[in-house]
């Protein structure tokens, strides 16, 4: 009989990172072409409270906006674009992988004050 037989544990993350906003940026339509950030990570993964591994990571990647809404200069709905591209590395396991990603979405600002 195991002790926790759907072998559940718990994760330990540490993340940094850095972003430099509107490098390029077109104010009269709102469009911020350019704004870079680079990204760093470590992880440590338990089962049963036992160190099964630990991961190092890093990423680069840029932010395409379009504000479709404002308000002054502050944006209330937002269309946006994520590129990345990340490198990970297993320390136990003494591999690596590297993996581009493509995200889209919306933001959609308030405040309640």
């Amino acid at each position: 009989m195991q002790k926790d037989p759907l072998q559940l544990g718990f994760s330990v993350q540490s993340f940094a990172q850095v972003t430099i906003s509107d490098v390029i940026a077109f104010g009269a339509i709102n469009f911020h072409l350019f704004s870079p950030s680079l990204q760093a990570a470590y992880q440590s993964n338990f089962i049963n409270g036992i160190l099964k591994s630990n991961s190092i990571a890093a990423s680069v990647q840029n932010q395409i906006t379009w504000d479709m809404v404002v308000n002054g200069k502050n944006p209330l709905f937002s269309l946006f674009c994520q590129q990345q591209l990340g490198w990970t590395y297993d320390l136990a396991a003494r591999q690596g992988t590297v993996a581009p990603s493509f995200l889209v979405g919306a933001i959609w600002q308030t405040s309640f004050f």
